[in-house]
């Protein structure tokens, strides 16, 4: 399988989600379902163009030194493709002429942050049809004041005359930046934290945020690539509701992914 460099690393790059994805299964032309380990994201990629395709889905234990294996023979300006082969349970990035690097894959059934095709259908089936777009202004602002607050906490809220995003809480210093596209009868909002901000720092300003509702997971899709973030269940600690009674414990995802 031969593919431009850059095509590949930002392909991983991607479905890395700022080092937040750490185990993967390839499957025909690199497409991918791959769960962060809390199971809070679930990012959804498509396969890459090239002619030729896995013979069999492979499990990779370590994304992160993947992409340092890709990297590690950088090629130049005329040298802009990679072979890439999978040979005795390794995958090998070759470069004709200059080395290889020949990395252990794993089975597909020991990656601990699997997900079923029935179920990735499922989540997206889930998808509600209030649409919002992103833009610069609004993805600079929100990174910046969560780094800049020192923020652990990000809050989407739907209102009757407009949303918002909210970056810290009301214990701690804290930002809102309007989303005038969000509105509900009813206010309601949702709980996340760093996964938010790590799928925004991801993805380009032509990206679109997909709302169900209360409770509902929330989609951030990029071209072909989907960004599945559930939200958190808020805590007892928490100032605000998100729908019902509040629950101790926290931080377990209103919806089910494994």
């Amino acid at each position: 399988m031969n593919f431009k460099r850059e095509d590949l690393m930002d392909h991983l790059k991607r479905i890395s989600c700022k080092g937040r994805i750490k185990q993967v299964i390839f499957s025909g032309a690199f497409k991918a379902a791959a769960l962060t380990p809390d199971q809070l994201l679930l990012v959804v990629a498509p396969p890459l163009e090239c002619d030729e395709e896995l013979a069999e889905p492979i499990g990779v234990a370590d994304l992160g030194l993947l992409m340092k294996g890709l990297g590690m023979m950088p090629g130049s300006a005329d040298d802009v493709g990679v072979d890439i082969s999978v040979i005795d349970h390794r995958l090998v990035i070759n470069e004709p002429g200059r080395g290889s690097v020949k990395l252990l894959t794993a089975q597909p059934r020991t990656i601990e942050t699997r997900v079923d095709d029935s179920i990735v259908d499922s989540l997206m089936n889930q998808v509600g049809a209030t649409t919002v777009p992103l833009t610069d202004a609004l993805i600079e602002s929100v990174q910046n004041a969560f780094s800049g607050l020192g923020a652990t906490s990000a809050e989407i809220v739907a209102g009757p005359m407009t949303g918002y995003i909210r970056i810290g809480d009301e214990s701690s210093h804290m930002a809102e930046f309007p989303v005038p596209d969000l509105r509900s009868p009813e206010e309601w909002r949702l709980n996340f934290g760093e996964h938010l901000l790590s799928v925004l720092a991801t993805v380009d300003s032509d990206a679109v945020m997909y709302f169900g509702g209360p409770g509902k997971p929330v989609v951030v899709q990029d071209g072909e690539y989907n960004y599945l973030l559930s939200p958190r269940v808020y805590g007892a600690g928490d100032q605000k509701k998100s729908g019902g009674k509040k629950k101790s414990g926290g931080k377990k995802p209103d919806v089910s992914i494994s």
